[in-house]
Order: C-alpha cells, then structure tokens, then sequence
C-alpha cells in the first residue's frame, strides 16, 4: 500500500470513530473530532494536489468532463455566493464545507486509486468499520443503562428517546439519530449487494446487523428506506426485467402482510409500536405539525427571495440557529442557502452524475454503482423531509461510492495507454 493510500485510509478511520475522539479528546472547547477529520481532509487534498503534478498528465473520458466541469462551477459560484453574503463567516466556512467541500472526496479517490484491486480493498474496509459502528449501536440500546455518558452520545448531542416506550434511539456516535439512520442504510446498501453476488453466511450477518442497527434508531423514513434500497438493488442488479419487477411486488405483498400481523399483534399488548409506525403518539405527532410549519415558512421565504436566500451555513447543521427557518429538509436547506441558482447547478451536476454512473452500471455492474444508484434513490426523497444526507460521515461515503465507480474515468495518461494496450 503506497503512502497517499494509507493517509486515505487514516482520514476514513478519523472520519468513523470522530465520535469517540471526540468524547476522549478532550483538548477543545469545540469537537475535536470533527476538528481532526477537516485536518485530515485537507491534508490529503493537499498532499493529491502535490501528487497530480508528479503524474505525466491526467486522461479524462469525455463523458466524466462534464461532471468534473459541473463541479468546478458550482464550486466556484457557490465561493462567490460565501463573499455576497452577510450572514457570520463562521456559518458561511461550515456551511460550505458541509454542503460543497465534502463533495470533492470523489475527486481524491479519482487520484489514489488505480486499481481494482484497491477499490476493492478500500471498499470492504468501508463495509467493516461501517458493521462495526453498526454492533456498537446496538450494544448501546442493549446495554443503555450500564454505559457511562461518553458512550451513550457525542459530546453535546442529545440522545433521542421514544418517551411514551421509554425506549432510547441508537447512534453509534456518528451524530445524532437521524444521522445514524442514514448511514445504517449506506452500509446496508454496500452489504446487501455483496451478500447478492456472494451469498455466504458472514455476509448475511452483516445485512442483518446493519438492519438491525437501523431499526434501532427508530426512524420511520429509515426503515422504509431498507425496503426501497433493497427494491431498487434488486431491480438495478437483474437490469429492470419485467419478471423480476413482478416477483418483487409478490414479495412486498407478502412482507405487508406479515407486517399487519405482527403490528396487530404487537399493539394489543403495546399501542406504542403502532402509534409510532402511524405517527399518532404525541411524540411524532408533535414533531410532524412542527415540521410541516417549517416547510410552509421555507417555501414562503424562498419564493420571496429566489436568488440569494438566508446566506450559505445559515440553515445546516453549522447553522447559529437565530436565522434558522427549517431544522430538516435537505433540498429546502440548499435553498435557502445558495438560491435557486446554485440549487439548479446543484440538480445539474447531481444528474450528470447519475447519467455516468448508469452508463457504467450498463457496462459493468458493480457494487459500487448498485449501491450508489440505490442511496439516490432513497436521498432524492428523504431529502425532501429530512438532513441524514447532509451529516460528514453519510455525505463523504455517499461520494466515495461514486469516486470509486468512477475511478476509471479519470486517470493518468500512462495507466490509460497500459490499459489500453491490455485490451488490444
């Protein structure tokens, strides 16, 4: 393993257990964690920077220009939008991390990976750290009771409950529930794909902790999220055959059925577990009317300033909370911040993204390009009522994947004539 390798492998490491480092290092006033992977981070850019000069010269397919050039453009407008706003520059340096910068993790992937083989490597490193962040979550619901505080939640994060059941929602220390939620799926998307293509008992483990995990953050929009993900990679894997569509809805009829017996069951000794599902406990219900509010003020706001919104960092989570007009809601968030404009770069650059990944899954099925073509599905709708999508650890394996499905796209010149050379 060469040196700019192990430095990807170390951000990825700080990247999973920042939680941890976070509860233990405590060196600042602020996370130390997400202090150390942004060094990180911007210390592998700088280093693949100092690298690409080293390379003759780098060979891009056609196709993948348009996605980088996309990138670049929303990059730089969104640099300019930073200096346009008024809003506190601490919000603005947050928020455009969070919502830009973690992106170009696809790009440094581009660069270190050069081979199959390390994709493969760095991608099962992922899917382990991923099943191990998933089997701490679910000693914490076991174990609850017994664990100290640094074990129970990040540093300043509040551990959600489920008071009518006095059930706590697991996070594994990613973040906070809704976060955990949404990487449980990230990594049951990458399992339940290899357990497809190699069905043994270790990896049918896997899926099920990771399903497990998820249930245990008690999201509804999760646990519909297994169901769609698994839908979706079904369809994708088998090339949207009409047979396999038919078998899926069979299979689903069945599983809804089951699920009717078992909540029925369920609440005759527990009305909880159907008031959670139905969202008629006091708690969810509660959350619902308040979020619904959030909506309505956000789509007001945005039609009355369309072009440059509230200020980048000001409704994320950098935000300082005195601007802040909705707490969940991705796409809302994105406009509020940017606009319209860079909201429509944005959807741009998200659908030459797609485009390439489905030109590659046509060429060679992955399971990179399956899970990735998956996790858009499932994010283009949760987005539309919650920010999992927006939490460091979900937003940089999401374009992970997608530097991994692409790494063959942009390469250097020397590995694009060898490999050309194989083929003749």
């Amino acid at each position: 393993m060469k040196k700019h390798e192990i430095l990807l492998y170390l951000f990825f490491t700080t990247l999973f257990f920042h939680g941890f480092i976070t509860n233990y290092v405590d060196i600042f006033s602020f996370s130390s964690g997400t202090m150390l992977v942004d060094l990180s981070f911007l210390f592998t850019i700088c280093t693949i920077v100092i690298r690409s000069f080293s390379l003759e010269s780098i060979f891009i397919q056609n196709n993948y220009k348009y996605v980088i050039y996309s990138f670049i453009c929303l990059a730089l407008l969104s640099v300019v939008k930073i200096i346009l706003d008024t809003n506190n520059i601490e919000e603005k340096i947050f928020g455009y991390r969070n919502s830009i910068a973690y992106i170009s993790i696809f790009l440094i992937i581009n660069i270190i990976i050069r081979r199959e083989k390390d994709k493969e490597r760095l991608l099962n490193y992922i899917i382990l750290l991923g099943t191990l962040m998933c089997l701490f979550a679910i000693m914490q619901f076991v174990f609850f009771d017994y664990l100290p505080d640094s074990l129970k939640s990040v540093k300043e994060e509040v551990v959600f409950t489920l008071e009518n059941a006095n059930l706590i929602r697991v996070n594994g220390l990613i973040g906070n529930s809704i976060e955990f939620s949404g990487f449980t799926l990230i990594i049951f998307a990458l399992s339940f794909v290899k357990f497809y293509y190699n069905k043994t008992l270790f990896n049918f483990i896997v899926v099920l902790i990771c399903i497990t995990a998820n249930i245990l953050s008690f999201s509804r929009v999760a646990v519909l999220g297994l169901l769609l993900i698994a839908i979706s990679e079904y369809i994708v894997i088998n090339n949207f055959k009409l047979k396999h569509i038919t078998y899926i809805l069979i299979v689903l009829g069945m599983l809804v059925m089951m699920g009717l017996g078992a909540f029925t069951l369920i609440s005759s000794s527990n009305n909880f577990f159907l008031d959670w599902i139905t969202a008629e406990d006091s708690t969810t219900s509660g959350s619902n009317l308040v979020h619904f509010m959030m909506i309505d003020n956000a789509i007001n706001y945005i039609s009355e300033n369309p072009w440059g919104g509230v200020g980048v960092g000001s409704q994320g989570p950098s935000s300082r909370k005195d601007n802040l007009i909705i707490s969940d809601g991705f796409w809302l968030q994105f406009m509020l911040e940017f606009g319209i404009p860079l909201f429509g770069i944005y959807i741009i650059y998200s659908v030459l993204c797609i485009r390439c990944i489905y030109r590659l899954h046509q060429i060679r099925s992955s399971i990179e390009t399956t899970a990735f073509i998956s996790l858009t599905v499932y994010f283009m709708f949760a987005n539309i009522i919650n920010s999992t999508y927006i939490g460091k650890v979900n937003q940089v394996l999401y374009w992970t994947l997608f530097g991994l499905a692409t790494f063959k796209c942009c390469n250097s010149k020397s590995t694009s004539n060898n490999s050309k050379n194989k083929n003749i």
